[in-house]
């Protein structure tokens, strides 16, 4: 069965070389899906490329090689000089930033990108946990075609509403936008295997702050609103213990804990913001989510309106305590996330502003997060 999906890739890459290079042997051809950018010693810069082979006599189509060089394109032809044949830049799928050139900045691999007609604007981004380098050269399947697989992953996990949209297209958007940051997935290893570790957030091109992946699906529910997302919330226990099911059918071995956890999927979630006050950097921001109620590890009486009211209430509460939270993390590394210094321009009309204002007067905001729940349904609760 694999084979036969390999085949067809290969068809379908078939396809696509057909209209953008001359007309060579296919054995001769590698088409490169991925590309990793690291720190190098001496001021170099090191690059990683994963990349797919049409050679049906090779023991595996997929294939990673590594180069160093003090530009990108000095370091692409030091790799071009380790393989017998030729590298094509034409289906890249992922682009992996480690940790120090993020820190560092990445306006220059992002404008490189941008510039070329040969990479796509769907490109998707990232930043490696550490090092891009180690992830291509882990140990499993998946970072053997870490390209596709990484395509898939952050694709599944965007559309799901997990993440926000990591595509060239949207961060290069969001980065040159004043009065908003850009933010890109955090990739690690999991064993061997690439996974989701979190969400880097910028400040301009750098990155600032990593945040976990709940706070980076509080972050897309205002940025771009959630649909049919799954999430776990834990709430204290004292505004519910009072609906704890004492029948006598059911056996009471301890006593309520101190937190309860919920499992609940967020059927929608969406958001507006409006500034109070320009003078006072005070805004309002209003969040509605629809949820359904999936697990709950307690024996509260949730059949009746009054538990799932203070259920409500108490998720209210929970949530805005995290958002108050994560405005303030982005508020002390000056990254703007969310896009307030938008709002701000626009109510700002009788003067332009700059990205190094705006930076300045961030820090300084204020914002009512006024949230509300809605139980909708409960499914099995435990």
């Amino acid at each position: 069965m694999r084979k036969k999906i390999h085949i067809g890739l290969i068809g379908l890459y078939l396809v696509f070389l057909v209209g953008c290079i001359e007309k060579e042997a296919i054995e001769d051809l590698a088409i490169i899906t991925a590309r990793g950018i690291d720190v190098a010693e001496d001021d170099k810069i090191e690059k990683t490329v994963n990349f797919m082979r049409f050679d049906p006599q090779a023991d595996s189509i997929y294939g990673t090689v590594s180069g160093e060089g003090k530009t990108l394109k000095g370091a692409r032809e030091v790799i071009a000089r380790q393989v017998s044949f030729k590298l094509r830049e034409g289906q890249l799928n992922t682009e992996i930033y480690g940790k120090e050139i993020a820190k560092r900045g990445i306006s220059p691999y992002i404008m490189a990108s941008v510039r070329d007609a040969l990479t796509p604007d769907t490109m998707k981004l990232a930043v490696a946990e550490e090092t891009a380098k180690e992830i291509f050269y882990a140990d499993s399947e998946e970072a053997a075609s870490i390209g596709r697989f990484l395509d898939e992953l952050l694709g599944k996990e965007t559309k799901s509403g997990n993440i926000p949209s990591s595509s060239l297209q949207n961060f290069s958007r969001r980065s040159a936008t004043t009065g908003q940051d850009g933010v890109l997935p955090i990739i690690g290893l999991k064993g061997e295997v690439p996974a989701l570790k979190g969400i880097g957030v910028f400040h301009n091109d750098h990155l600032a702050l990593e945040i976990s992946l709940k706070e980076g699906l509080l972050l897309k529910m205002i940025i771009d609103g959630v649909r049919n997302t799954p999430l776990e919330m834990t709430i204290p226990s004292k505004p519910v213990e009072k609906y704890l099911d004492k029948s006598p059918l059911i056996q009471h071995d301890h006593s309520m804990e101190e937190d309860v956890p919920l499992n609940f999927l967020i059927i929608k979630g969406k958001s507006k913001t409006k500034m109070k006050s320009i003078k006072d950097l005070t805004y309002q921001t209003d969040i509605h989510m629809t949820i359904d109620l999936s697990e709950l590890y307690e024996e509260l009486r949730i059949n009746k309106r009054e538990v799932t009211k203070a259920l409500e209430k108490a998720l209210e509460k929970q949530f805005k305590k995290e958002y108050e939270e994560l405005l303030k993390k982005t508020q002390e590394v000056n990254a703007d996330p969310f896009g307030y210094g938008k709002i701000y321009r626009i109510n700002k009309r009788e003067k332009l502003i700059t990205e190094n204002e705006w930076h300045e007067k961030y820090p300084r905001i204020s914002v009512d997060f006024n949230v509300k729940v809605d139980i909708m349904h409960t499914g099995t609760i435990n």
